[in-house]
C-alpha cells in the first residue's frame, strides 16, 4: 500500500466550556487513530454529537488537537513550514455538506472553482482557464457554466461545483463532511457514483464523514465507528456492515433502512438518549443503552483489540457465549 497521505495518533479535543456548576470541559475526541491512503476510502460513522466533525476540522487544520498528533507524509502538521503548508491544503480538499451555503453566492463558478488554484499554486491564467474547463467536465457539467453564478443552479449541480472546486487542485485526499445528506435520493446516487469514479480515475482518497451506513457501506474500504469521541470498532466496510462485534454498531445496522423492504437487519436498538458528553458514564461509555452490559462495563473502559479476524473492537462482550 502507498505511503499514507494523512494519519492521526492519540488524537484528542478538549473543549473548556460552562457547565451546571461552573467551568467544565467537554471530551469531544480521544484517543483517534486514523490512516489515510490515495485512492482508499475510510468512513466515518456516528451518531450526531459523537465527534465526527470536530474531527474533520481538525483534519483541515480548522482546529488544533488538545493530545496527539496529525501527520502529513509522515511529519506533524505543527512542524510544516508555510511551503509545506500550503502543500498540505492543496494536497487535502474539504466537499462541505451544504452547497447552498459552501459557495459564495457572489462569485461566478469559473472564480469559485479556480480558489484553490490561485490561492495554492502558481499557474498562468490560461493554465487555471483550462484546468477550471477540464474539472466541470469531469463533474458533468458544461465548461460555459463557470460564467453563471450559483444560484442559478439546482441543489445537485451546486454539489457538482463544490467537488469541482476540491478536485482543482489535483488533491490526494478529499475530507467529504456529510456530502449528499442535503440531497434528495436520486441526487444522492448521482453524487455517491460521481465521487466513486472521481476515486477510480483519479486515485484520489477520502475520509468519508456520515451517519448514513448505506452511503458508508457503498463508497468506503474501511470503517471506524465513533460514539462518545471514541472509536468502538474499525474494519473493512464489509466485516464491520455484514457481521459487527460492537452492540452499538449492530444498533447503527438494525436503525438503517434495508434495501429490501422485506428484510429486516439483525441488531438491538439502543436504549434511551445519547449520554452527555460534559458527563460521560464510568466505564464503557456505551453500556447505559447497551442491552448485553455487564458489571464490567459499568467498571472499566473496555481498549481496542483484535478480536481475531483483522478488525478492531472495544467491547468487553465480544466474546462472551450469551452475545
Amino acid at each position: 500500500m502507498s505511503e499514507p497521505v494523512l494519519s492521526t495518533r492519540g488524537l484528542g479535543r478538549v473543549f473548556r466550556v460552562r457547565g451546571h456548576d461552573g467551568p467544565a470541559e467537554l471530551h469531544a475526541l480521544s484517543e483517534i487513530e486514523i490512516t489515510c491512503h490515495p485512492g482508499r476510502s475510510l468512513g466515518v460513522l456516528g451518531e450526531s454529537g459523537c465527534g465526527k466533525t470536530t474531527l474533520n476540522r481538525i483534519l483541515l487544520a480548522l482546529d488544533k488537537p488538545t493530545t496527539g498528533e496529525v501527520a502529513f507524509r509522515g511529519k506533524a502538521l505543527g512542524s510544516l513550514s508555510r511551503r509545506e503548508m500550503r502543500d498540505y491544503r492543496r494536497s487535502v480538499q474539504p466537499v462541505f455538506q451544504n452547497p447552498f451555503s459552501s459557495l459564495n453566492p457572489r462569485m461566478r463558478v469559473k472564480h469559485i472553482v479556480a480558489e484553490p488554484l490561485v490561492a495554492a499554486t502558481g499557474m498562468s491564467r490560461a493554465d487555471i482557464r483550462a484546468r477550471v474547463a477540464e474539472v466541470l467536465s469531469a463533474v458533468g457539467l458544461p465548461p460555459e457554466d463557470g460564467e453563471r453564478f450559483p444560484n442559478q443552479f439546482s441543489g445537485g449541480q451546486r454539489q457538482r461545483i463544490a467537488i469541482a472546486r476540491a478536485i482543482s487542485s489535483s488533491p490526494q485526499l478529499l475530507l467529504l463532511d456529510e456530502p449528499v445528506s442535503s440531497q434528495d435520493i436520486s441526487i444522492r446516487a448521482q453524487i455517491l457514483n460521481l465521487l466513486k469514479e472521481l476515486q477510480e480515475d483519479f486515485g484520489i482518497g477520502s475520509v468519508f464523514v456520515s451517519h448514513d451506513l448505506a452511503t458508508v457501506r457503498f463508497m468506503c474500504d474501511e470503517v471506524i465507528v465513533i460514539y462518545l469521541g471514541r472509536i468502538v470498532e474499525h474494519g473493512p466496510v464489509g466485516k464491520i456492515c455484514e457481521t459487527p462485534d460492537h452492540p452499538y454498531t449492530r444498533a447503527l445496522l438494525a436503525a438503517a433502512l434495508p434495501a429490501d423492504p422485506d428484510r429486516q437487519e439483525a441488531g438491538i436498538k439502543p436504549i434511551g438518549e445519547i449520554p452527555s458528553p460534559l458527563d460521560p458514564p464510568a466505564g464503557c461509555a456505551y453500556h447505559p443503552r447497551c442491552p448485553f452490559a455487564r458489571d464490567i462495563c459499568k467498571a472499566e473502559r473496555p481498549r481496542l483489540t483484535d478480536p481475531g479476524d483483522g478488525s478492531q473492537v472495544a467491547c468487553h462482550m465480544t466474546h462472551a457465549k450469551d452475545w
